[in-house]
C-alpha cells in the first residue's frame, strides 16, 4: 500500500477488520520477528523484507518463467525427463 497509515483504525477501516485485530497482527509479526514495529526503520526493515519475499515467490509464477525463455518448464518438472 502506497498509503501511511498512522492510526490503527484508519488501517482497519481499510483492510476491512476490527482495529483490536489490525494490533493483534502487528503485536504478532513484533514478537515472531522481533523487531519493534514502532520503531520507524525497524519497520521499514520488515517492511522490506516482505516486499522481497513476495518477489522470491512470483519467480514461481508462470508469467515469470515464460519471459526467460522457459515455457514448457515448471519448477516441478524441470530436470525431469518427459515421458
Amino acid at each position: 500500500m502506497a498509503t501511511k497509515f498512522l492510526r490503527t483504525s484508519d488501517l482497519a477501516r481499510a483492510v476491512g477488520v476490527h482495529p483490536n485485530t489490525v494490533r493483534y497482527r502487528i503485536g504478532r509479526i513484533a514478537t515472531v520477528t522481533g523487531y519493534d514495529l514502532s520503531h520507524p526503520r525497524e519497520a521499514y526493515t520488515v517492511r522490506l523484507a516482505l516486499a522481497v519475499g513476495r518477489l522470491a515467490e512470483s519467480s514461481l509464477q508462470p508469467w515469470r518463467r515464460s519471459l526467460e525463455g522457459n515455457e514448457s518448464e515448471t519448477p516441478r518438472t524441470r530436470g525431469i525427463p518427459s515421458l
